[in-house]
């Protein structure tokens, strides 16, 4: 079946001026970071916005725009409201580990699960370290692999700052585009892997959840 044709009506023009007007009176740090990423977007229905509201006569416009585009916008303007807390993994569903875990059930969890990474954390759920694929890799080349042993044995290789790896953090507020950026950024040639989102945006303190790329794929 074809494509359903989008309906041009009154009622979709009136939903699309009442969302352009919720973007304009949003935070303009949040209006401004969103804009950057869909400016012909929201130049179009700037432009939508002052025709349709100059040229209204008696209550009547000059034209009508589609319901597709109402949704379109009201897309945009759910990305100017949505933060890290909205599109992280939850601490209360995060599966992580501790020093204290065998190497052996660590990888088994991601194996299982076909994770990257697993996050180990105090007691505090303050990140000490990340396991990872890369980290397996490493401790198997060094020919110290010991399944039976804790991971606290191998710290030399799951620290959060290596030669191969970069984590970021982000408070929960931090808009999601922005944390989209972070990962298209790179630190010292290394692409980030994993953003933690934390009560302050930074790894001293308690981990709220996670965001993996896969996360802001659609942002």
């Amino acid at each position: 079946m074809g494509e359903k044709i989008s309906n041009y009506t009154k009622e979709a023009t009136d939903a699309f001026l009442s969302v352009y007007r919720e973007m304009e009176n949003e935070d303009t740090g949040r209006y401004e970071a969103v804009r950057k990423q869909y400016k012909d977007e929201i130049d179009l229905y700037r432009t939508l916005r002052n025709c349709l509201t100059h040229d209204e006569v008696e209550g009547e416009y000059h034209f009508l725009v589609s319901e597709k585009l109402v949704e379109q916008a009201k897309e945009i303007l759910s990305l100017m409201k949505r933060n890290a807390g909205d599109i992280c993994i939850k601490r209360e569903v995060l599966l992580t580990a501790s020093l204290s875990d065998r190497l052996i059930s660590a990888i088994s969890v991601m194996s299982k699960k076909d994770f990257s990474y697993l996050p180990i954390l105090d007691e505090n759920d303050v990140l000490q370290y990340v396991f990872s694929l890369n980290s397996i890799v490493e401790i198997l080349a060094s020919g110290h692999y010991n399944k039976n042993a804790p991971l606290e044995e191998y710290t030399a290789y799951i620290g959060i700052k290596n030669r191969n790896e970069y984590y970021g953090f982000v408070k929960t507020e931090e808009m999601a585009v922005n944390v989209k950026s972070l990962f298209e950024k790179k630190d010292k040639n290394k692409a980030c892997n994993l953003i933690f989102v934390t009560e302050d945006g930074t790894q001293s303190t308690k981990v709220l959840g996670i965001i993996t790329p896969h996360d802001v794929m659609r942002i």
